[in-house]
């Protein structure tokens, strides 16, 4: 959640609800504050993890799935090592992208 793009729920509630002056911004305080904290538990807790399982599921398919100029045999005898290791690699790496800062992949 260090990265403003991860935080996609709060962006959204600064660009489209934050008023114009300091006055307003003042009386909203108090609603302002706990609609903030809300929106950042969502983004941490709902929608970041999920927007991150494209990019972790990508990751599993080039590192496992994806042939690297491999014989027919050597991609038979590696299928059935990658198909046990798929979940490991997809939940490390989606864990991975939930709690730490790393950059999506542009397509």
């Amino acid at each position: 959640m260090f990265r403003t793009d991860n935080r996609r729920t709060l962006n959204l509630l600064d660009r489209e609800l934050t008023p114009e002056g300091t006055a307003a911004k003042v009386a909203l305080a108090p609603l302002a504050l706990p609609a903030g904290v809300a929106a950042f538990a969502t983004d941490l807790a709902v929608v970041h993890p999920i927007a991150t399982i494209d990019d972790a599921w990508d990751d599993t398919e080039a590192l496992l799935w994806r042939s690297r100029d491999e014989s027919a045999l050597r991609r038979a005898l590696v299928t059935p090592f990658a198909a046990v290791a798929t979940p490991f690699v997809f939940a490390g790496d989606w864990i991975g992208r939930w709690l730490l800062p790393i950059a999506a992949e542009d397509k």
